[in-house]
């Protein structure tokens, strides 16, 4: 049998606790819009890749070292014609004059086959310009040249500064289910510096009766990055907090016992921010009152029951319980701790209806525990929190017994 509980709360929420994206279609003459790549990229839909041409003139080691650290991709292979017209109609529309923009085309020879990508595999499609081969020196680099005339790959001079052209995957979105009593969760790849332009959804639910608190020991992430926080399972629930790397409020508590993190990382990262680390606990929820009864109250209880209940309070605040009704058989009791067990008030048998029991402690635990003999109809008792401050004013207004439960045990007031 359950404990019956009628909690009425008057401030916070009432407790006592026992991917896919849309993609914007893709052309081979027009850049696309609203596509999972970074900032001025070129999304194919057709290919699901990515495309970048780089403004900044750099030699071969730097361009690939740049498209590898900055964007996490690699200078550009093309496997067939379909691919070689959507990034020739991207470069159509950038004017390098008569500069060729870098590849990632290599001319070492394993076996039969000279020309590999950067990845190793073998560059089975080429385009020349002119349509013919150029000679095979070791340690070649190459260009994409694009203009009115001319349209194909060159031998480019691996020193020169040049532009280049960057190819990666699209961004995946991420999405995390956690259910458990407490765990923890981090940033992609963690303690790895986190990709960027990902978005990550971490959706956290925690046994019924409870609520969340959730702990930011370490965010270590980007300008442009940030952490949204909702008080639900879903980006329209109310925003609890955006951490970003200038405000990293570490402590949040959620009002019900789900809560969704979005983490969204921004397309400038560079893979250079280790990211971050959270802890989630399950824990009861902060009332200012409520009211608890044993179970079938008023008639008899059953044998053998044991029930742990945790009531917490506003912090700096204490709790009243006013028993309101008692009768229980020996051996059966009632009783009330707080929460490291340090101090406690315990009952049983007939003789405390009328009585007080306040501790200036804010998170308690009641205990009610019955043996396999007798029953009895139990107890009624409500409780109430106060400011500590005003707590010790109540005992001039109260008619009844007052039980005041300090550090050295149970003091009665008249």
């Amino acid at each position: 049998m359950l404990l019956i509980i009628l909690l009425v709360a008057l401030g916070f929420a009432p407790g006592v606790a026992s991917s896919n994206d849309d993609f914007a279609t893709s052309s081979l003459s027009a850049s696309v819009n609203a596509t999972p790549c970074p900032q001025n990229w070129f999304y194919s839909l057709e290919l699901d890749k990515c495309y970048y041409i780089s403004t900044n003139f750099s030699s071969f080691p730097d361009a690939r070292k740049e498209c590898a650290e900055i964007y996490h991709a690699e200078l550009v292979s093309v496997y067939s014609k379909f691919e070689y017209d959507f990034i020739s109609a991207q470069l159509e529309q950038l004017n390098f004059g008569f500069l060729p923009a870098r590849i990632g085309l290599q001319n070492t020879c394993y076996g039969s086959v000279c020309y590999h990508w950067l990845d190793d595999s073998a560059a089975n499609f080429t385009f020349w310009v002119n349509g013919t081969n150029p000679p095979m020196y070791n340690k070649l680099c190459y260009g994409w040249l694009k203009t009115k005339a001319d349209d194909g790959w060159m031998i480019a001079d691996c020193q020169q500064p040049l532009p280049y052209i960057c190819k990666r995957e699209r961004a995946l979105d991420s999405h995390v289910i956690v259910n458990g009593t407490s765990g923890h969760i981090t940033s992609p790849k963690y303690p790895v510096p986190y990709d960027p332009d990902v978005t990550t959804y971490y959706y956290i639910t925690v046994p019924q009766g409870n609520v969340i608190d959730l702990t930011f020991y370490f965010v270590h992430i980007d300008s442009e990055s940030y952490i949204s926080i909702y008080d639900g399972l879903s980006p329209s629930a109310k925003l609890l907090q955006n951490i970003t790397s200038a405000n990293q409020q570490s402590i949040l508590e959620s009002t019900s016992n789900t809560l969704l993190v979005k983490f969204v990382a921004s397309g400038t990262s560079g893979g250079n921010y280790w990211g971050w680390f959270a802890n989630f606990t399950a824990v009861t929820p902060i009332t200012f009152s409520g009211m608890m009864m044993s179970p079938n109250y008023p008639q008899n209880y059953g044998n053998n029951e044991f029930i742990n209940l945790t009531v917490r309070a506003p912090e700096n605040f204490g709790v009243i319980f006013e028993i309101w009704d008692f009768c229980t058989e020996p051996g059966d009791f009632l009783k009330i701790t707080d929460i490291d067990g340090g101090r406690e008030w315990l009952h049983s048998n007939c003789d405390t209806s009328g009585q007080s029991i306040w501790m200036d402690i804010d998170e308690l635990v009641v205990t009610w525990s019955t043996d396999s003999e007798g029953t009895n109809k139990g107890f009624n008792m409500t409780w109430t929190a106060f400011p500590n401050v005003k707590l010790a004013k109540l005992n001039n207004f109260v008619h009844h017994t007052i039980y005041s439960v300090l550090d050295h045990g149970i003091i009665e007031v008249h």
